[in-house]
């Protein structure tokens, strides 16, 4: 998994208390709660994105890891939203993976700067990467010291989560948001949880002795 959070000033916004970005924060520090607790080796990578992306971490199984620096993001101080350029570097920490590729993409506003969003798309659905997107707050049009439109965007984000075959979710508060993650939790819960490796290669191992066995046997007739 990639968790892509926004992190522009919008973010700061109480109408999901204590904070959008707050309430988000919490969410994932849930979702990384529930993937420890449900035994299943899958690896997080946490992004942040506002007009320019940052990687905090690379792909890791340590949840505990994971969940401290979650605790300490901080919102950027770089204006404007980047959502096709935050999807193109999630791609890329996902892209050498052989597992199941799930992009959470948190946001409050639409793209304004740096990568085609369409360019963005085409790219995920080339690499296999499922991307479920989740707005937040409300859709009316707020602006701030930067100047930048942080109205949300559902028509993208909806379009976004439908072309990767991921879903799309509206939230308005905390706990909306921490059910959206327990759930995709779930719905993606055993995708290649299961490594049939070893078993492959036992089968393979018995048809190669059961061969020899008949290739060097012979049959005696009963008198």
């Amino acid at each position: 998994y990639v968790l892509a959070l926004d992190a522009s000033s919008s973010m700061s916004t109480t109408d999901i208390l204590p904070s959008r970005f707050e309430a988000a924060k919490d969410a994932e520090i849930l979702f990384l709660d529930t993937i420890s607790d449900s035994g299943v080796k899958s690896r997080v990578s946490l992004v942040t994105f506002a007009g320019t992306t940052l990687i905090h971490s690379p792909p890791t199984y340590d949840m505990f890891y994971t969940k401290g620096i979650v605790k300490n993001l901080n919102l950027s101080y770089v204006p404007g939203t980047a959502i096709g350029e935050a999807i193109v570097n999630s791609v890329n920490i996902l892209y050498a993976s052989d597992r199941a590729k799930v992009i959470y993409l948190i946001t409050d506003g639409a793209s304004n700067v740096g990568v085609d969003v369409d360019y963005a798309i085409n790219y995920a659905k080339k690499n296999g990467v499922v991307i479920n997107t989740i707005g937040v707050g409300t859709n009316s049009e707020t602006v701030f010291e930067d100047r930048l439109s942080t109205s949300l965007d559902q028509e993208t984000l909806v379009n976004i989560a439908n072309e990767t075959t991921g879903s799309y979710h509206f939230v308005s508060n905390t706990e909306e948001l921490k059910a959206v993650f327990l759930n995709e939790q779930i719905r993606t819960y055993g995708i290649y949880d299961l490594d049939l490796t070893r078993y492959l290669l036992f089968a393979i191992l018995i048809m190669f002795l059961t061969e020899w066995i008949l290739v060097n046997t012979r049959i005696k007739a009963i008198p």
